[in-house]
């Protein structure tokens, strides 16, 4: 079995301390981020592949007029300051499920990875629905608890666990 460690929009314009705190209302980014960096290390030293996967918003496009952040080539569509990059994995996404960015599956398929751990955020949006893809794509699926976060409110965070829960998602 070959496993992926999946590194989800950790990025300036949603965890960095310029960041649009009433928008992005992480509970606390710092320690959120040092979990991550933890699971990056322990998961690299376990053989896992590491990847990371941002959200941008493209320059030239209506969506940049609804979500003005992550925008393409700009400081806060970078991958957070103090995150620990350990490899070359890096692919870019423009709608919330990372499994839309085809060289994201070509290199899990060539890698023969079947199992997936997800990391990041936002709970809610894209970690979420790439947990529900992932699930589609008949990946083994796990998601670290202290190494993400949502903005949305707590009742909807729960609901989508136990949605993922019941489609054997794993919260470890």
């Amino acid at each position: 079995m070959n496993k992926a460690l999946l590194v989800i929009d950790v990025q300036e314009d949603f965890l960095g301390e310029n960041r649009n705190k009433k928008k992005f209302t992480f509970a606390n980014p710092e320690l959120l981020i040092k979990n991550i960096n933890k699971a990056i290390e322990k998961y690299e030293k376990e053989g896992y592949e590491i990847i990371y996967v941002a959200n941008i918003t493209p320059k030239l496009s209506i969506k940049r007029l609804l979500f003005n952040f992550a925008v393409k080539g700009t400081d806060g569509a970078k991958l957070v300051k103090g995150l620990n990059i350990i490899s070359e994995n890096y692919f870019e996404k423009t709608v919330p499920n990372a499994f839309s960015n085809h060289k994201l599956c070509q290199l899990l398929q060539e890698k023969n990875i079947d199992k997936v751990v997800l990391c990041g955020i936002d709970e809610v949006g894209c970690v979420g629905e790439t947990a529900k893809e992932a699930v589609r794509l008949d990946f083994k699926i796990s998601i670290i608890k202290n190494a993400v976060d949502t903005s949305f409110a707590v009742a909807k965070a729960v609901k989508l666990r136990e949605h993922l829960k019941k489609r054997f998602v794993k919260y470890i």
